[in-house]
């Protein structure tokens, strides 16, 4: 069996600040050691990367997500009951919509962001598409934090915040059967809240990162109410300025690659035809660290 050599493989950068396509890699080939690391820098250095035309495998999906871990055992993180599950392969999350009720999360996050150690990486493969929309837009937020203001960078400097699936209904005006007391009850036990520094250090490069996000992140420790809302509201929005964004759109073939710790993402909802994804999720190494 052959190895897909680090020679044919080119990382050629997508926007200034976010993304780059891979170029020249067959992912039917195991991915050598050296074309390993060379991804991972990547990674770490763009945030998103794109590779296009692979016709592969499940198999070779899960294959291909080894080597973005550092480690050989335990790489894949949280996996979840699920109405459409992959057989042979439960490391594979599909996202799934049949084109009247969309799974899009419209909404900026980073995924699972609650976990006391959060996802690292996740590894997305287009297998059905509708004909048009259903894009994926993706925010570096280390760059969003270096353009905060120095008052609000000195501001949110050694602050948390709590974490988790419930704050989401909170946030979007969720329905009343959904944010019902027993539900959200319920809810919290499952998923109790969890602390995450507001800026966090990425564990790769150092860059300070903004860690706060739509979906999943609630009151700020130690403010009251309407100052952490507003204080959420000004760094949320730092995150959906386009200066500092990439927009995928999705082919038969295309595999998205994207950093959990660097980047957040936001899944365009306007199609009306089926859409399959199927995602194989890197758990993380390290729980975040915030500034000192």
């Amino acid at each position: 069996m052959s190895h897909q050599s680090i020679q044919s493989v080119r990382v050629v950068p997508i926007q200034p600040f976010i993304g780059a396509q891979i170029e020249g890699l067959d992912l039917t080939q195991p991915v050598e050691a050296g074309t390993a690391e060379l991804l991972r820098s990547a990674l770490a250095e763009y945030g998103v990367l794109v590779i296009r035309g692979q016709e592969i495998s499940r198999t070779q999906h899960v294959e291909f997500a080894k080597a973005f871990s550092r480690r050989t055992t335990d790489i894949f993180t949280y996996q979840r009951a699920q109405s459409d599950p992959v057989p042979e392969h439960p490391e594979i999350l599909t996202v799934l919509s049949d084109g009247k009720r969309n799974t899009a999360v419209d909404i900026w996050h980073t995924d699972e962001s609650f976990r006391p150690i959060p996802p690292a990486a996740s590894i997305l493969r287009a297998c059905i598409l509708p004909s048009f929309g259903g894009d994926t837009v993706f925010s570096n937020a280390a760059k969003a934090y270096e353009r905060l203001s120095d008052d609000i960078k000195e501001e949110i400097r050694g602050l948390k915040a709590l974490h988790g699936p419930a704050y989401g209904f909170y946030l979007r005006g969720a329905s009343r059967s959904l944010a019902a007391p027993e539900n959200m009850k319920k809810y919290l036990e499952s998923n109790p809240p969890h602390e995450q520094p507001v800026v966090r250090r990425h564990p790769v490069t150092g860059v300070p990162v903004l860690y706060v996000n739509q979906k999943y992140t609630g009151p700020i420790v130690g403010l009251d109410q309407e100052e952490s809302r507003d204080l959420l509201k000004i760094l949320c929005d730092q995150i959906a300025k386009p200066d500092y964004q990439m927009r995928v759109k999705w082919e038969l073939g295309t595999i998205v690659v994207w950093d959990n710790c660097l980047v957040q993402h936001y899944a365009v909802n306007d199609y009306s035809e089926p859409r399959r994804l199927e995602r194989v999720t890197i758990a993380g190494e390290c729980a975040p660290v915030g500034l000192v």
